[in-house]
């Protein structure tokens, strides 16, 4: 069957093989053209929306950087595997991608993504950023793992496990309302809950990081006390994702959120992050009977105070940790 009559008979299957054969073939002429009949079939209401989708997903990840940046969009992709502009930046230097990129959003984030793969980045390029991170990782910073997107799927590689014991849940005695802080540590994990099938307890209080975890109901916990950028990197590593459904965000924004919820945990500047390392006592911790899924558990202590972030999402039948 030729496009058109793929295209007439709803064919899902046979287009999305007549995209793979085009892109090994390098016909970029006529991947582009599948997307426009297919887009034009959708407003005479076919169904064909996976498929428009995933020309856009090949385009981005697999065409020349000139044709890549021409299909990625601001709000491109929003069902695929993960933003276009994180799929474009995982297979194209900033070089080649920097004289096809109108200034906006899509060529601050792709700025953001090459240089922390190791592109150098003009730091003039996070001008108008809406990121509260510089550009470049900084050399107190953790490595952030970058996803990796192929033909048929993607990965997001974590960060290192955290092997903990059983902690002391300790005591408190006072709960505080501090909704900056909340503001910032729920948004770490803001899709899990918003989009997907995810849950999210937080609480702020006077006493100790174990005592925070007990204010959020736990009655057992496993979990080890961390430096400052162990904890930075599973906090963005967190925000970066859309967790079992939602919408993927990207390692720049991830890392965004992470220093702005550590910075307004501690009161700091984000320039002046550093001073966490000794300002703060980090705990990452998770419920014994979590088994499978997304998670984060984190507990943040700083004179006196306390806060306490758990989150957790899974799949419908999950049965192995993602």
């Amino acid at each position: 069957m030729d496009l058109s009559d793929l295209v007439e008979a709803s064919d899902i299957a046979g287009l999305l093989r007549h995209v793979d054969l085009r892109v090994k073939d390098r016909d970029w002429a006529e991947v582009l053209e599948t997307g426009i009949q297919c887009r034009a079939a959708i407003e005479r209401g076919k169904q064909l929306g996976g498929v428009t989708q995933y020309v856009e997903y090949r385009m981005a990840l697999d065409a020349p950087a000139p044709l890549a940046a021409s299909v990625v969009e601001e709000g491109a992709g929003r069902s695929t595997l993960g933003p276009l502009w994180e799929v474009m930046a995982s297979t194209h230097s900033w070089d080649d991608l920097e004289p096809w990129l109108e200034v906006g959003r899509v060529r601050t984030m792709v700025a953001h993504e090459r240089a922390l793969r190791g592109d150098p980045v003009d730091p003039g390029e996070a001008d108008g950023s809406p990121l509260v991170t510089p550009l470049s990782p900084q050399d107190w910073e953790p490595r952030y793992p970058p996803a990796e997107y192929r033909p048929d799927g993607a990965d997001f590689p974590t960060p290192p496990p955290v092997n903990g014991d059983a902690l002391e849940l300790g005591q408190y005695s006072k709960s505080l309302e501090d909704i900056e802080s909340e503001d910032a540590l729920f948004e770490l994990v803001r899709p899990w809950v918003d989009q997907s099938n995810g849950a999210a307890g937080i609480v702020a209080i006077e006493g100790s990081a174990e005592a925070a975890v007990t204010a959020l109901g736990a009655s057992k916990a496993v979990g080890a006390v961390v430096t400052f950028e162990i904890a930075l990197a599973h906090m963005a590593w967190a925000a970066a994702s859309g967790g079992a459904y939602g919408t993927r965000r990207g390692n720049p924004v991830g890392r965004s959120h992470a220093w702005y919820a550590a910075a307004t945990l501690l009161d700091l500047d984000p320039e002046e992050l550093p001073m966490a390392r000794e300002r703060a006592r980090w705990l990452l911790w998770r419920s014994p009977d979590q088994i499978a899924g997304w998670e984060l558990g984190l507990a943040v202590e700083h004179d006196g105070l306390a806060w306490a972030l758990y989150a957790h999402d899974r799949v419908d039948d999950a049965t192995d940790s993602v």
